[in-house]
């Protein structure tokens, strides 16, 4: 055999090889991906100020909805603290509806009292998900409303303590790659969330700050939604007669495994019913969970009962692919326990995955054909002209009057009415005849922008958010279609809810 034939072949070897060595490399990845589930833990401030800034126990029951939520394949667990861990229950196994009522029933025994110790709360949340393995995603939630204050506290506990407690936590944290979300309730004791921003940011979670339990009930989807790869689909609020009511829910059964329907009550819950269809329904006094797999109906008839005077808030997430995607999971444990007794964790056995060389040898192909026509487009593409923005689509509104549950108005505009140049919020108002005395009304500005987007801009005394997020003062901030944008009025004790639409 020839030098030449021999250097061919021994180059042909090695790139086959090559490429056999990063097909088995890229399939143990998608594999170590599709293994992976999520470790939950709550870190729930109840020290007393909670009792004025949760009157209606809206932290408790939205933790009992991510209970009823979970699938068997997560686990959840709970870290409750004041200026000590009052209670505390090590991550648990969801598979049986005992597991399930044991540790809602733990969650409603739970009292507001005391002081505010933050460190040892979060170390003790992320000292439970840090002994577990590494092939699951794992995740804290807090939920507080303000910062550590021990004051009265009789542990002898220091605020430099807690603080240490906090860094050493966070710093664990971004080590075993545990997100942290954080949820601050808008209170007088929040006078300074910056310290939640920053323990999210430093270990890749989300900040948010709940002004209403419907709020907090989208930021919990929210989250929950971005491990579940699941979309949004439905978000309405409906005014409760005191009657049997009905409501018709349309489903996108195209390719759609699971359906989630989460129903928050601002008042109570008598019944609730599927006319329909077979959904699975847990129900509590002021939320229920309507769960589908695999739904084959386009229409489904809710009939419901409810506190008169009362909002009820639907949320409904799809999830769509070939095979159900995980939501949250849980792990056998210990029973649920109240401290001294600090319960640990039992390891869970890691399921084998069979091999899809198949699949990434497919990718691989799709994904050098789909590169070189991309390049070829950019190469022949040409560049459109612009055109100077104007308005496009419709703002939805919602003014809702706190201090009577009863009085919900709904306004709508037609954008493309209004100049380009852009339009306050006092314009919108006077354009719909609808004439509250509101202050700052001339302090909040939409303006056209490209691709169908709005931008805000504002510089109001009170709280506006995008969805959860609270846009700051003077800092222009982009609208898309879909987006909800919240403005309160504190000193009127009313809020206004604005959804763009096209």
């Amino acid at each position: 055999m020839s030098t030449r034939k021999k250097y061919c072949l021994y180059v042909t070897g090695v790139m086959i090889c090559f490429i056999f060595c990063l097909i088995q490399q890229t399939d143990r990845i998608l594999a170590e991906e599709t293994e992976r589930n999520c470790d939950i833990v709550f870190a729930l401030d109840i020290s007393g100020s909670m009792k004025k800034t949760d009157e209606n126990r809206t932290a408790v029951e939205a933790i009992k909805m991510v209970i009823d939520i979970c699938d068997e394949n997560d686990r959840i667990g709970m870290v409750a603290y004041n200026d000590t861990i009052a209670y505390s229950f090590s991550l648990t196994n969801l598979g049986s509806q005992e597991h399930r009522q044991q540790l809602k029933d733990m969650v409603d025994s739970i009292e507001y009292q005391g002081e505010t110790d933050i460190g040892l709360g979060i170390r003790q949340a992320v000292e439970m998900l840090g002994t577990q393995e590494q092939n699951r995603e794992k995740l804290v939630i807090l939920l507080s409303d303000g910062k550590t204050d021990l004051a009265q506290s009789t542990t002898g506990r220091t605020l430099e303590q807690s603080e240490a407690d906090l860094n050493q936590a966070v710093a664990q944290a971004e080590k075993e790659k545990i997100a942290i979300h954080t949820i601050g309730f808008a209170n007088e004791y929040l006078e300074d969330s910056d310290y939640l921003t920053i323990i999210a940011a430093n270990t890749q979670g989300t900040t948010h700050i709940a002004a209403s339990p419907l709020q907090l009930n989208q930021m919990i989807n929210q989250i929950l939604s971005s491990y579940k790869e699941g979309e949004n689909t439905l978000t309405q609020v409906i005014d409760i007669s005191g009657e049997l009511q009905e409501e018709q829910i349309e489903l996108k059964t195209k390719n759609t495994k699971k359906v989630y329907l989460n129903i928050l009550c601002t008042g109570e819950i008598y019944q609730l019913a599927l006319g329909n269809t077979t959904g699975e329904i847990q129900q509590s006094q002021k939320y229920a969970i309507v769960k589908w797999n695999e739904p084959k109906e386009t229409l489904v008839k809710l009939t419901f009962q409810g506190s008169q005077g009362a909002k009820m808030i639907l949320n409904m997430i799809e999830i769509k692919g070939d095979e159900p995607t995980p939501i949250l999971s849980l792990s056998p444990t210990p029973p649920v326990t109240k401290i001294p007794v600090i319960v640990t964790s039992v390891p869970v056995q890691k399921e084998k995955q069979t091999p899809r060389i198949g699949l990434v040898v497919l990718v691989i192909c799709c994904l050098t054909i789909c590169s070189i026509l991309f390049i070829v487009y950019l190469f022949f593409r040409k560049d459109k002209k612009q055109k100077y923005p104007q308005f496009d689509g419709m703002l939805l509104g919602e003014f809702i009057d706190l201090k009577s549950k009863n009085e919900s108005i709904s306004l709508q505009w037609q954008l493309k009415e209004y100049p380009e140049e852009g339009v306050t919020l006092k314009e919108l108002f006077h354009g719909a005849d609808f004439r509250e005395d509101l202050p700052e009304l001339d302090r909040l500005c939409f303006y056209p922008y490209k691709n169908h987007q709005l931008l805000l801009v504002h510089c109001m005394e009170g709280g506006v958010f995008l969805e959860e997020e609270n846009i700051f003062q003077n800092k222009p901030t982009q609208i898309h279609v879909g987006d909800t944008v919240y403005i309160s009025f504190a000193e009127n004790s009313s809020e206004l809810e604005l959804k763009y639409t096209l």
